[in-house]
């Protein structure tokens, strides 16, 4: 009954292979960086064994992982997650980063609903086009 046990993924374990996989890192390059082994870090990602509070907060850190989540669920605070990583991350821009991330949402939005809704800084004075 318990062969299964150690087979499953927890949900932190497949945030950080996710996170690590999305970033080009190799298991090996985050256990020497961390002091890990790699069966234990593989055992963290694939098998769902716990790390240590340190180990799990250091990986968190490091991936801008949310540990809400885990904790509350996806949407303790109203957002989902995806939304509270695109938030943490905007907030490592510069302004004219920042501006890019804008103007490429709007040019999003804007086909998606056929017209645009949202107002261009610099734009016809940040007016949108049901502005007037």
């Amino acid at each position: 009954k318990d062969q299964w046990k150690n087979t499953i993924s927890s949900p932190y374990g497949a945030a950080i292979k996710a996170a690590r996989t999305g970033q080009k890192e190799s298991r090996n390059k985050v256990g020497d960086d961390m002091y890990l082994s790699p069966r234990y870090f593989v055992n963290i990602e694939n098998k769902g064994q716990h790390p240590s509070l340190q180990i799990f907060f250091e990986l968190m850190s490091h991936y801008h992982i949310f540990v809400d989540q885990f904790l509350f669920g996806d949407t303790a605070d109203g957002k989902s997650m995806a939304r509270r990583l695109l938030d943490a991350l905007t907030d490592e821009l510069t302004d004219r980063e920042t501006g890019i991330i804008i103007a490429t949402v709007q040019a999003v939005l804007e086909k998606v609903r056929g017209m645009e809704a949202y107002p261009h800084p610099g734009k016809n004075g940040g007016k949108t086009v049901s502005d007037g």
